[in-house]
């Protein structure tokens, strides 16, 4: 037996900016005869990635270094290279005896991921057999100082009329911080208060407030209970001398009865082998802290007991009325991704009898069932990483015909926007001109609603904590904490609605804001199919909410952009009639708007049949 220990942990935060020193004191409980060799294990690929190893040294004994893992290794590289997940492999020449205390100095820092822990252990080998282990250890750092104040509103008021608001200080990547000490709040709407009290960490509240058409909260604290530091709160702007955060806009009336809601259906947890974090934990953090209507997770085909957890879950966090979980998986093939989602725990396309094909529609078609939907899901995009024999290991999808299940697309993600073959700047674009985009689909006749996902590793929903790890859109400014959502137009927050919902493509897509975005034409609502004699008029209406001013917006239609605004009166709601001309042919019209801070939103299409 071996003990280790952690020795000694400087208060490391996910916001360093610098790496830290870790200490493991491993104390030998026999004497083991030379030669040996040692090694420090990471369980977690997920940490093996994600933090970075920068140093290791093995102290208090003659040891010579054999390996040790690159500061920030890729995934591709741990599956082929170092399927162990090693990170560190000394020579020990003489052996080492009983009590013989060395220390492994590790120079480390943490990634900017909350809740991401290093599990470590260690390994003796002699002969290349392994003869003795321990562990693990875990690494672990906390969250980062409060950097802003967030006010997340539920853009729709409950099934009692009560509007819930999670008001909670966050750290500069958007995760849970605190306040040193207890800060007094004054939340307003119309000047009229709405609640007073204090706030350290999250706190959720129930609000009874005005029936007004559309309203923001605004929350006001007193500077001086920062101590002076200002930078707590860098989303606030100080106004007769208070410090002002203002909330995301919620609509009290919504046309046709529906509500908007908002949600994320696209993030992996420790179910994927490259993910982290719990479901259970990754439900929390939607219902309690970023104050999401629903949730669906999209684990990597997670069989057996896997699969079985998740429906678990799923159902203990679903409550019809006030949060909703849809069951989800993501299947991975060469010929470009799909995420699968359904309200049937047993339906046939679970991730226990959905086969591994390349070609997963070739499948799909067989189902008697239909009851599911298929999300591409970064269309347009080819992986980065390349095997040796120089071929990718992904490619971009291949849309085929179109198909009743195909009826949303993921508009964009932590690999860009996919919108366009080859967008001017501005719209977030990594990868262009690969056939796939999401205007190609349309032009091809599929019938898609947009809607946005995160693609995180990190088991926390609509946060892009990997943007801090590997810094993208070099022409396109994209802020920390970034965040991405969907929002559908639904009737209640119960499983089947939003199910509905998005089959019905009543969807739209944000990147960085929580705007609200109504889009008609002729009284038929995004995502619908609306038969027009020809030569008779179309007109538009665009009802937008957002959370900064806007600097464009746009009507696209298979020709191209057909209406564009650049000019808008002061203040973040927008409603405007708009004439798009005649009906003549087959089209698709949706809107594209720009704030001015960077954030998208894209409405989705309606579809227009010319008889």
């Amino acid at each position: 037996m071996i003990v280790l220990k952690l020795k000694e942990s400087r208060r490391a935060r996910i916001t360093d900016k610098h790496p830290r020193r870790w200490i493991l004191e491993w104390n030998p409980s026999q004497d083991y005869n030379g030669p040996l060799e040692v090694e420090l294990r990471c369980a977690s690929l997920k940490s093996v990635i994600q933090w970075r190893w920068f140093d290791f040294a093995l102290h208090g004994r003659r040891a010579t270094k054999l390996w040790q893992v690159a500061p920030q290794p890729s995934y591709h590289y741990i599956l082929e290279h170092n399927r162990s997940q090693t990170l560190v492999r000394f020579r020990l020449p003489a052996g080492i005896k009983k009590k013989n205390r060395c220390q492994f100095k590790l120079t480390v820092k943490p990634p900017p991921i909350y809740g991401l822990t290093a599990p470590i252990a260690l390994l003796l080998f002699k002969d290349a057999e392994t003869i003795a282990t321990e562990g693990p250890v875990i690494l672990a750092a906390r969250a980062g100082r409060p950097a802003a104040l967030s006010i997340a509103s539920r853009a729709a008021s409950e099934d009692d009329g009560a509007l819930r608001v999670v008001i909670a200080p966050i750290d500069r990547f958007g995760y849970p911080a605190q306040f040193a000490h207890p800060v007094s709040v004054r939340l307003s709407v119309a000047k009229a208060t709405a609640w007073q009290g204090s706030v350290q960490g999250a706190r959720m509240l129930f609000l009874k407030l005005p029936a007004k058409k559309t309203m923001r909260l605004r929350a006001k604290i007193d500077p001086q209970q920062l101590r002076g530091d200002r930078r707590q709160i860098s989303n606030a702007e100080l106004a007769a001398g208070k410090l002002q955060a203002v909330s995301n806009p919620v609509w009290s009336r919504a046309p046709q009865g529906l509500m908007p809601l908002f949600g994320e259906i696209h993030w992996h947890t420790d179910l994927s082998e490259d993910g982290s974090g719990s479901l259970a934990a990754a439900f929390l953090a939607a219902r309690d802290f970023l104050n999401l209507d629903f949730a669906a997770p999209s684990d990597h085909t997670p069989v057996g007991d896997k699969w079985r957890n998740t429906v678990q879950v799923c159902d203990r966090f679903n409550a019809p009325g006030s949060f909703a979980t849809i069951y989800g998986f993501e299947h991975s093939s060469s010929h470009g991704h799909v995420n699968f989602y359904f309200t049937n725990p047993d339906h046939p396309l679970q991730p226990d009898t959905a086969p591994k094909c390349s070609q997963p529609a070739a499948y799909m078609d067989t189902l008697p069932f239909k009851h599911f939907i298929v999300i591409p899901h970064h269309s347009n995009a080819v992986s980065d990483a390349v095997r040796a024999d120089g071929t990718t290991y992904w490619r971009q999808y291949p849309w085929g015909r179109p198909r009743a299940y195909l009826c949303l697309v993921e508009i964009f993600q932590i690999r860009g926007n996919f919108e366009q073959e080859s967008p001017p700047p501005g719209w977030r674009t990594l990868q262009r001109n690969n056939g796939s985009s999401v205007q190609t689909a349309l032009n091809k006749g599929h019938k898609l609603g947009f809607v946005g996902g995160t693609d995180n590793h990190c088991g926390w929903p609509v946060i892009l904590s990997e943007l801090a790890t590997a810094p993208r859109f070099p022409n396109d400014k994209v802020p920390l904490p970034s965040r991405i959502y969907t929002g559908v137009w639904a009737r209640s927050r119960s499983r089947g609605e939003i199910f509905r919902a998005l089959s019905l493509r009543h969807t739209w897509a944000c990147w960085d804001t929580r705007a609200i975005v109504w889009f008609a034409i002729n009284g038929v609502l995004q995502g619908g199919e609306l038969r027009a004699k020809r030569g008779s008029a179309l007109k538009a209406w665009i009802r937008l909410s957002v959370e900064a001013p806007l600097e464009l917006l746009e009507i696209v239609s298979r020709a191209g952009v057909v209406r564009s605004y650049r000019s808008f009166d002061a203040g973040l709601d927008l409603e405007k009639r708009v004439n798009l001309g005649t009906a003549l042919e087959d089209s698709y019209y949706y809107s594209r708007a720009r704030q001015k801070d960077g954030a998208l939103i894209y409405a989705s299409p309606v579809f227009v049949k010319v008889g």
